[in-house]
């Protein structure tokens, strides 16, 4: 398709069918896949379409049916716009859509029903906007990058029975009205609904039996004096409501678990637990996975909760709101635990925030307090308040985070009695702000200086405790503003104390010259990085440190021996009691104590004696208190006597195989040993044709593989070297021959026969057909009946019946045999063909008549077996029996012949004994015959012929 439009029909209301169609795109070749425009009374089904701006186009249409497709790879699957606002509408059913920027989109129409689709790994599941009357029923919306359903400007919807799964986000209901929602359930998704004005907030209808994670939510519009309490929930709504409480509710995986959707008041939050609410990247949307969201809402309290491990922020506060207060929770593992902006009035106090990637982001807010909390171990920023004004920061520890307590472009600020500790960064940065009071905090630890100030002015930091942070060239903080800020508050008051203060304190009064006695205030200022000047630093921390500093030995380690009496000890040290270390010493076994140099690093030099040593180390801080002793015991050994003097290695290897050709490749193994070394120290490199260039570089591994390109002979030399850079050389010479031609292919043979069956005699023509191996071939037939032949093509005549096994072995110039295929040949024998003579006489005797019958047979198989049946009682098993007739008569015989194959044939015939007189003249019995010439067959015909034959007298 190379057109704009694949399949295109627009302006008729005639019925049509497409069905099975498979309709796709080369990208950025067709616009539709296809395209509808003011059309009615058609169908799309069972069709596949792929690859276009639009798989399938609806525009101005009605009455109008899309089922059974798979659509994907679009920016719309299938787009539904300004659909006729009649019935029947539109219907999209059962179709598969994926991969594409919307599955369905519905735009500036009504009447359309979106009923059992499945919706997968597009951005959007389904977007409508602007329309109205429109169904969205029983589709499965599942892995799809932003909303599973996004709904704005829209009225009167029917959302019923759709499952949402793993979506960026579920259902988000935006500046939209009378919304029913009915039966859906949503796994690790959730509703969100927006709207800036009262109806498009509490227009909507959202029953219990839509579940979060199995769990009902609760969507409650104004009320008053609401209570929600208990059981757990998928994830709760209010709208515009006053004097609320929600007490002791849970919810999880959700998109937002707590939602006070605008201009609701007089809220309470308590003992409820929120978390793992999810987080994908949605622009513009921070709410999403938000553990409590509170829009445009006031006087809301968040008491004794626990909001952790959501993947936005634990609290979310947007679009303007008043008085919100945060006390006695756990904020923890959250990506934010507080999320404020426009908001009026904001205290956290006696709060947890633990181990979040931000503690507390704040923008564009005034009147904020955050009192008496712990903020501890934040992945990238304790704190960052930007455009606040009046901020009050008292009584809190900020500990071990990775990034600063930041304010920036701030103004009227007090913060006071804090602990800034062990943080990444500066305990406190200060950007392009104004009038502030920090006094009474501890700065201890931080690894970029206590305080960081840029651009600042009415700054006042004093009566603080600055204790082994970061130096910038000799100051504790940093302050790079234009205009000075003030370091002290200044005398008598003070300024602050520095730990690494080195001055003197025998003077007082305002210049520091009355020098009659220390007065607590040191007699030089205390100069600050960049710009500034403390001109009274206190000699003690303001705060009364009665707490002992520590101190740690980190190396050698307890129980090591060594074999140098002279050897480095190095150690941590620390003070959390606010005047900072003042010293760390080491001695050895009780000796005297020597300054070690660094603070929170040290390192100092120990000289042992032989045998076991302790060696201790303790720290002072500038209050006097000193640190419990930090020891750890070693064990000094002379070290061993020199080696002995070194040898060059022995050289040596062997290859395997001894010889080879072209196509070898040799492995090559090194055998060298060396006195001094072991061999896996020993290093070797190889050269392939002793020709003073080394093939391979030095290495320890003693294998070495090759292959040779050329026929000849090859001195291969090895040199090795040992750990002290002596060598040793060997060569050994490899045969390399050409490659061998490559065998013969193998022998196949195969043979024919016809006619493989039939009647004997029966000849049989023989075929072989023989590949491979090396010609000319040799041949040797068996063919089951004792017979052989050698040659390639033959004739076989089989004489006897039987079922025959037929093969051919076939032989090439070197010796390949093989054998071929087995064949049958089933050779049937002839049938037994029957006569029987007609007596040759007739001889009367005193006793009767006899006769002589014989049985003449071909055919068959010999040998034959006889039973004759004389038709008087008697039989015989004779070729030609003689049989004595005691009477005359008709009598009826049978002789009945069996071959060796088991085939039998019957004759029978009626035999007539004639009457022959016999004289009695009392003479010698006479005989008399009667000549018979005729043959029985299996029809007998009878002729007689009667003589009188008398003896003479």
């Amino acid at each position: 398709v190379d057109t704009t439009e694949a399949i295109f029909i627009r302006d008729t209301d005639a019925s049509f069918v497409i069905r099975d169609v498979d309709v796709h795109q080369p990208p950025g070749l067709g616009f539709a896949g296809i395209r509808f425009i003011e059309v009615s009374n058609g169908r799309v089904e069972d069709s596949t379409v792929t690859g276009f701006a639009w798989d399938l186009s609806l525009e101005f249409t009605s009455n109008l049916t899309v089922a059974r497709n798979n659509l994907s790879h679009a920016d719309v699957a299938i787009q539904v716009w300004y659909a006729n606002d009649t019935l029947p509408g539109v219907v999209v059913s059962d179709n598969n859509l994926s991969s594409s920027q919307a599955g369905v989109s519905v735009s500036g129409g009504g009447r359309a029903a979106i009923v059992g689709n499945r919706m997968s790994n597009n951005s959007y599941g389904i977007r409508v906007d602007g329309s109205s009357n429109v169904s969205l029923v029983a589709n499965a919306l599942s892995k799809n990058q932003f909303q599973g359903m996004l709904v704005t400007q829209s009225s009167n919807l029917t959302i019923e029975s759709n499952d949402f799964s793993g979506n960026g986000a579920g259902l988000w209901l935006t500046e939209s009205l009378n919304a029913t929602l009915r039966g859906n359930t949503f796994d690790h998704d959730g509703l969100v609904v927006l709207g800036s004005s009262v109806p498009t907030r509490s227009s909507h209808s959202v029953a219990v039996d839509n579940l979060v994670n199995g769990k009902p939510i609760r969507y409650f519009k104004d009320e008053s004096g609401l209570v929600v309490e208990g059981p757990d929930l998928g994830q709760l709504i209010v709208v515009d409501s006053t004097n609320v409480s929600i007490d002791n509710v849970s919810a999880d995986h959700a998109d937002v678990g707590l939602e006070l959707v605008t201009n609701s008041s007089d809220i309470l939050f308590a003992h409820d637990s929120v978390w793992f609410t999810n987080q994908s990247y949605l622009p513009l949307v921070p709410a999403k996975g938000s553990g409590i969201h509170v829009a445009s809402s006031r006087n809301v309290t968040v008491s004794l909760s626990d909001l952790s491990r959501n993947e936005g922020a634990a609290v979310f506060v947007d679009r303007p709101s008043e008085n919100v207060t945060v006390s006695d929770s756990a904020l923890v593992n959250n990506t934010i635990a507080i999320q404020v902006s426009s908001l009026s009035g904001l205290t956290m106090t006696r709060d947890r925030f633990e181990r979040n990637s931000a503690a507390v982001i704040v923008t564009d807010s005034t009147d904020l307090a955050v009192q008496d909390s712990n903020i501890e171990r934040s992945v990238w920023s304790s704190a960052d308040f930007q455009s606040v004004t009046n901020l009050t920061i008292i009584g809190n520890r900020i500990a071990a985070n990775a990034g600063p307590f930041c304010v920036r472009s701030n103004h009227i600020m007090t913060i006071a009695n804090n602990d800034f500790e062990s943080n990444q960064g500066a305990g406190l940065c200060m950007d392009s702000s104004f009038d502030a009071n920090i006094t009474g905090n501890l700065f201890e630890n931080n690894t970029a200086g206590g305080i960081q100030v840029y651009d600042s002015e009415g700054i006042r930091t004093f009566r603080n405790a600055f204790a082994d942070n970061y130096v910038h060239g000799t100051s504790q903080v940093y302050d790079s503003s234009p205009n000075p800020n003030a370091w002290d508050d200044g005398y008598p008051h003070g300024g602050n104390f520095w730990s690494n203060y080195r001055g003197a304190d025998q003077c007082s009064g305002p210049g520091q010259d009355v020098c009659n006695g220390p007065d607590g205030i040191g007699d030089t200022p205390y100069p600050i990085q960049v710009l500034g000047v403390d001109r009274y630093p206190l000699m003690k921390a303001p705060r009364d440190d009665r707490a002992p500093p520590t101190v740690a030995i980190t190396s050698p380690p307890d129980g090591a021996t060594v074999n140098g009496s002279s050897i480095p000890v190095t150690g941590i040290a620390s003070d959390s009691g606010g005047s900072g270390l003042r010293v760390v010493k080491v001695r050895i076994s009780g000796g005297e104590w020597s300054a070690a140099a660094g603070l929170a690093t040290w390192t100092a030099s120990a000289t042992l004696v032989s045998g076991s040593n302790r060696i201790d180390a303790q720290a002072w801080d500038n209050a006097g208190n000193p640190s419990v002793i930090a020891s750890v015991n070693v064990t000094f050994t002379s070290p061993p006597p020199p080696p002995p003097t070194n040898t060059p290695p022995y050289a040596n290897f062997s290859w395997t195989p001894a010889s080879g050709d072209t196509s070898t490749v040799f492995t090559f193994t090194s055998t060298s040993w060396d006195s001094q070394d072991p061999p896996n120290l020993l290093q070797v490199r190889w050269d392939w044709e002793s020709d003073g260039v080394w093939d391979t570089s030095w290495s320890s591994n003693a294998t070495e593989q090759h292959q040779f390109a050329v026929p000849g002979s090859y001195n291969v030399t090895m040199e090795a070297e040992d750990t002290g850079g002596l060598t040793a050389n060997q060569t050994g010479t490899v045969i390399v021959t050409t490659v061998p031609p490559p065998p013969p292919p193998p022998l196949v043979v195969e043979i024919t026969a016809t006619p493989n069956e039939g009647t004997m005699p029966l000849t049989v023509s023989f075929s072989s057909a023989v590949t491979g191996g090396i010609s000319p071939y040799s041949y040797d037939w068996e063919f089951g009946d004792g017979s052989k032949s050698n040659a390639a093509n033959t004739v076989h005549i089989y004489l006897t019946g039987g079922n025959f096994t037929v093969w051919l072995i076939a032989y090439d110039t070197v010796g390949q045999s093989e054998v071929s295929n087995v064949m049958w040949v089933n050779v049937t024998p002839a049938a037994v063909n029957l006569t029987v003579s007609q007596p040759s006489d007739f001889v009367r005797t005193s006793v009767g008549t006899m006769v002589t019958l014989r049985a003449t047979v071909s055919g068959g198989t010999a040998p034959y077996t006889y039973l004759w049946d004389f038709g008087d009682g008697e039989t015989s098993t004779e070729i030609a029996p003689t049989h004595l007739y005691s009477a005359p008569g008709k009598y009826r015989v049978q002789v009945r012949v069996t071959d060796s194959q088991g085939q039998v044939a019957t004759v029978a015939f009626d035999l007539g004994v004639p009457a022959i007189d016999v004289p009695r003249v009392g003479l010698d019995p006479v005989w008399i015959a009667v000549g018979v010439s005729a043959t029985f067959a299996v029809g007998i015909g009878l002729g007689f012929l009667g003589a009188r034959r008398r003896r003479r007298p």
